[in-house]
């Protein structure tokens, strides 16, 4: 590596830093809050952490009622009658 090619490669990130600063500028929504993480970095994970739960509370209420063992029954002869388990 030349000491032109080091030369040109500073130049461009530097370039490249200038753009990309006056670009986070004008963006009016990333605003950075207190701790320097944007709003939808900020509660982006509470909104996946709320969906999660909602989808693990529903599954537990499916398989609650799936699996909850049938009633046991008492014939008119009085013979208690227990249903098998599914699994046989």
């Amino acid at each position: 590596m030349s000491l032109e090619d080091r030369d040109w490669w500073r130049e461009a990130q530097k370039e490249r830093d200038r753009n990309g600063a006056r670009a986070t500028r004008s963006v009016p929504h990333a605003t950075r809050t207190s701790n320097g993480l944007t709003r939808g970095l900020k509660w982006g994970p509470v909104g996946i952490l709320a969906f999660w739960l909602v989808v693990m509370g529903l599954l537990y209420v499916a398989m609650n009622h799936y699996l909850k063992p049938k009633p046991v029954i008492v014939s008119e002869s009085g013979d208690l009658i227990i249903p098998r388990a599914k699994d046989g």
